[in-house]
């Protein structure tokens, strides 16, 4: 019961992983690898944490657009890997920042109650 107290899934912790998933399935379903991509962006996410994630991302998403000019493919991953990077570092610690003061709100009542 308290195992995701302080440990939370590894997963959980990297929302770009979601988002990873969302770009990757559909090219990878086409060529019907997709059960291969999903333990691949496991691997990248247990690897790398934080910004060497993000840049474990990048370099997955250079190899995923091959049909692509090798020019088109480093745009499109030098966008993705930046997207990343601000969308995250800005929003999510936002959110998380938020959820925290929430619960430092509600903290008194759970006491009390």
């Amino acid at each position: 019961r308290e195992s995701h107290g302080r440990n939370p899934p590894p997963l959980l912790l990297a929302p770009h992983v979601y988002m990873v998933l969302v770009l990757v399935a559909p090219p990878y379903s086409r060529r019907r690898n997709l059960p291969l991509s999903l333990p691949l962006l496991l691997l990248l996410h247990r690897v790398g944490r934080g910004r060497f994630s993000l840049l474990l991302c990048f370099l997955f998403f250079f190899f995923l657009f091959p049909c692509f000019s090798l020019l088109l493919r480093f745009f499109l991953c030098f966008f993705f890997f930046f997207f990343f990077f601000f969308f995250f570092k800005y929003v999510v610690v936002f959110f998380e920042f938020r959820d925290a003061s929430d619960k430092m709100h509600l903290q008194p009542s759970i006491l009390a109650g």
